[in-house]
């Protein structure tokens, strides 16, 4: 992700990365710990994704308690699920 990183950030383009239903908000903190040293980027939350997330079942809120006050979001995909698949 660091080369398409550096390419957004020469073109100044902010790139958005988005939590994966596998992502635990610790991986996504250290992530942006290396995505930051320089480079525009920032986390996309997907609020869908975080209720699929083993540790935040159904707490979206709970996922985002859990991100470093560093993380930078910079969006968000506001959706919900029932916690059983990524449904729209």
């Amino acid at each position: 992700i660091l080369p398409l990183a550096q390419r957004c950030a020469a073109a100044s383009v902010r790139l958005a990365v988005e939590n994966t239903p596998a992502s635990t908000p610790e991986e996504i903190n250290r992530l942006f710990a290396v995505l930051q040293r320089g480079l525009k980027a920032g986390m996309c939350l997907d609020i869908g994704h975080a209720n699929l997330h083993r540790t935040t079942h159904n707490d979206y809120i709970g996922y985002l308690d859990r991100l470093a006050p560093q993380t930078p979001l910079v969006h968000a995909h506001l959706h919900e699920n029932f916690g059983d698949r990524d449904s729209h």
